[in-house]
């Protein structure tokens, strides 16, 4: 997508929703539900936020949460529920989106917040329980999300990380991750980088759009060096999960994902990285927006593990022998004497 007028940004959402809608349903599912988290399960004066469920099998192998794209500023979950069940039928694992509200109704930082706290409530009792009268409650859990989807996430995922490092034995479980899956995510506000001038097909997304919707995500300039904001300016990355990158050939977000991938090396967190070729259909739209077969054709798994990531949640049980130790009492899962980037979060989702 071009840069576009804010002013003409009732149009522009309207235009791109409705592509992603032509697409076409996803496949069904055994296992559907949704619902809607007020300001009484949130904060006060919160919008209301969507939480909806997608399982292909009733005994799911993991549970995969899921931010979706769009620059802040558009899509629902509405819009990535194919991808979503594409995901879930092919992988074996329960989905869970979250339909955070968009700015510029609902600016920094409130996006971050309302998806935090609907972690909060899915993995806290009430969640729980929501998700026990549909499928038995997974092992593993991981968080995802893609481009400005893969921003919030990973904000949360340094959430998580402090909140699970702070948390005392009388105030209960914090949410606790097993694995990190994030797809070309937008980790800086800073549009000058080199990427942003190599970029091979700058009709996926440009920068003078990106300008755009920083602009409308969080107007501050320097509320834009927030760690919640730009994730790359957190002090110290040390004790996040286990964390597979997607990206892609010749992105204008590269450079900030690069500077990433290099701090959580240093930092110790186990790291692996898919690079998407740009023999692909565009990208920043919903991953896995391709037209396919059947969800069990060969042609169909192909095109999902390869721009839907499934491949990173393909249902294969640990190898005999294989044992498990968790990281400082909560979040990653991590093979004992392995090292970093050789890494299984438990049954269904290998790190490699």
């Amino acid at each position: 997508m071009a840069t576009f007028d804010p002013a003409d940004l009732a149009a522009v959402r309207a235009s791109a929703e409705a592509g992603k809608l032509a697409l076409g349903p996803g496949p069904e599912l055994p296992v559907v539900a949704e619902t809607t988290l007020g300001a009484d399960d949130l904060h006060p004066g919160a919008p209301d936020v969507r939480i909806r469920l997608l399982s292909g099998s009733p005994q799911p192998a993991g549970l995969l949460l899921y931010v979706h794209g769009g620059g802040w500023v558009m899509y629902s979950i509405d819009h990535y529920d194919r991808l979503a069940r594409r995901l879930a039928a092919l992988s074996e694992w329960a989905v869970v989106m979250i339909d955070y509200p968009l700015a510029p109704e609902h600016p920094f930082p409130e996006p971050v917040d309302c998806t935090w706290e609907a972690i909060r409530w899915i993995t806290g009792p009430a969640g729980r329980d929501w998700l026990s009268r549909a499928i038995p409650l997974p092992g593993p859990t991981v968080l995802a999300g893609d481009s400005a989807g893969g921003n919030i996430a990973t904000a949360c995922a340094l959430r998580a990380r402090d909140a699970c490092a702070d948390t005392r034995p009388d105030e209960g479980a914090r949410p606790a991750f097993d694995g990190n899956l994030i797809i070309y995510p937008v980790l800086d506000h800073d549009i000058d980088r080199p990427s942003y001038f190599r970029a091979l097909f700058p009709a996926d997304i440009e920068r003078d759009e990106m300008r755009v919707c920083w602009n409308l995500y969080c107007p501050d300039p320097a509320m834009r060096e927030l760690r919640d904001a730009s994730p790359l300016h957190a002090d110290d990355l040390r004790g996040l999960p286990p964390t597979m990158l997607i990206t892609a050939e010749g992105d204008v977000l590269n450079s900030e994902i690069d500077e990433y991938r290099r701090r959580l090396s240093d930092d110790g967190v186990p790291l692996s990285r898919r690079a998407l070729r740009r023999d692909r259909p565009r990208l920043h739209q919903p991953v896995g927006a391709q037209r396919g077969g059947r969800p069990g054709d060969r042609k169909d798994r192909r095109l999902a593990r390869r721009h839907s990531s499934c491949g990173a949640l393909s249902p294969r049980a640990p190898q005999e022998g294989e044992h498990f130790t968790r990281r400082r009492g909560c979040g990653a899962q991590q093979r004992a004497n392995q090292p970093l980037g050789r890494v299984k979060c438990s049954r269904g989702l290998s790190f490699r």
